[in-house]
């Protein structure tokens, strides 16, 4: 997989996961929306001062960003990527609350 498009992934993933749009990430970064656009999808390779402002929003790290592990499939459907989205929104006491529950419902813990 291109090296641009891996990355680009990655961006979208933790994006997504962390709950911020396209447009919040822009503001923060100080450029369009379609310029975040163009990191997610591949289209422009993203420097590293701008990677490094990234990291800093999505609370990562550059390794996790560029590093070579790519991101499970299995987590990034469109299904778990929307439950990450709200899940991040919720307070933290209730975020807890929600893990608690479902792991009961997984059947993980006792009760």
């Amino acid at each position: 997989m291109d090296e641009n498009i891996l990355i680009g992934k990655k961006l979208r993933y933790y994006r997504l996961i962390k709950g911020i749009s396209q447009v919040q990430t822009a503001e923060y970064l100080g450029i369009t929306f379609q310029q975040v656009q163009k990191y997610e999808s591949g289209k422009n390779r993203i420097s590293l001062p701008t990677a490094k402002k990234v990291c800093e929003l999505y609370n990562i790290s550059l390794d996790e960003l560029f590093g070579q592990e790519s991101i499970p499939q299995s987590r990034f459907d469109s299904r778990n990527m929307e439950l990450f989205k709200y899940f991040n929104l919720l307070p933290v006491a209730t975020q807890q609350k929600l893990v608690d529950f479902v792991k009961q419902l997984a059947g993980t813990e006792k009760t």
